[in-house]
């Protein structure tokens, strides 16, 4: 009789154990598996705003690409115009 009550104090004592486990396991699954949605949303928005930065940085490039081009391209024509004149002032004299 003895090894019988024994043996269920036993037996619920693991199933108690087994539970509290159970559990625990649980929880660090939830929490674990929070971490890594936090970390999956920080990732995103830490790419996401890279982007932005690197779409600005390369939108500023090309506009000075452009902006040094066009400055070149008057510069070119505004020397081409002052041959013109002093060509046409030559050939007045």
């Amino acid at each position: 009789m003895k090894d019988v009550q024994y043996s269920v104090q036993v037996t619920h004592a693991r199933g108690i154990m087994l539970r509290s486990q159970c559990r625990r396991h649980k929880q660090e699954e939830k929490k674990s598996f929070k971490m890594s949605l936090v970390i999956q949303q920080f990732s995103l928005s830490f790419f996401h705003i890279l982007s932005h930065y690197n779409n600005l940085l390369w939108g500023k490039i090309k506009t000075q690409e452009v902006s040094s081009f066009e400055d070149k391209t008057n510069r070119t024509r505004n020397a081409q115009a002052v041959n013109q004149e002093v060509d046409h002032e030559a050939s007045q004299n």
